[in-house]
């Protein structure tokens, strides 16, 4: 038996990526964009409408005010890039109050991309949870992992 490894160099994995991915047998687009170095860049729109696009290259924290008020807070846990591809986890949580009620939303997810003979395979699986309360007390909790799975494809 005879194994092959596919060794990615940064510049395989470097620009946009696109294709169509699974959930719950729903299907979504989907679209990846990696940097020049290979790392995974995330992109977000502050409350000026300005577009923000970040490297996630190692463990840090992006915070920002999203259109509509509130705070994002995304934390970057780890980034690991492989030969084949690259992985990280970010937790993401967003914090809002409003008229004396307070929109809590926290989400931890973990992506892994790697290259195959079909292109860049992708799965991120996600774990959700969303309170809602006042000085009562509030409702909410976690909610079912949701997995995206699906091939992307390099765009041109």
């Amino acid at each position: 038996m005879v194994f092959h490894t596919c060794t990615a160099r940064a510049e395989e994995l470097t620009g946009t990526w696109r294709g169509t991915v699974t959930s719950d047998g729903q299907s979504a687009e989907f679209t990846a964009t990696f940097s020049e170095e290979g790392y995974p860049l995330f992109e977000y729109t502050n409350n000026k409408g300005q577009v923000e696009t970040v490297e996630l290259n190692g463990r840090g924290q992006i915070r920002f005010v999203p259109p509509g008020g509130g705070v994002t807070t995304v934390a970057v846990e780890s980034v690991v890039k492989r030969p084949d591809g690259v992985s990280y986890v970010l937790d993401v949580g967003f914090e809002r109050a409003s008229g004396g009620y307070m929109d809590q939303r926290y989400v931890s997810e973990q992506h892994d991309y790697a290259l195959t003979n079909e292109g860049l395979s992708v799965r991120v699986v996600s774990q959700a949870a969303t309170y809602f309360g006042d000085r009562g007390g509030s409702t909410g909790g976690p909610q079912k992992a949701e997995i995206v799975e699906g091939v992307l494809k390099k765009m041109e």
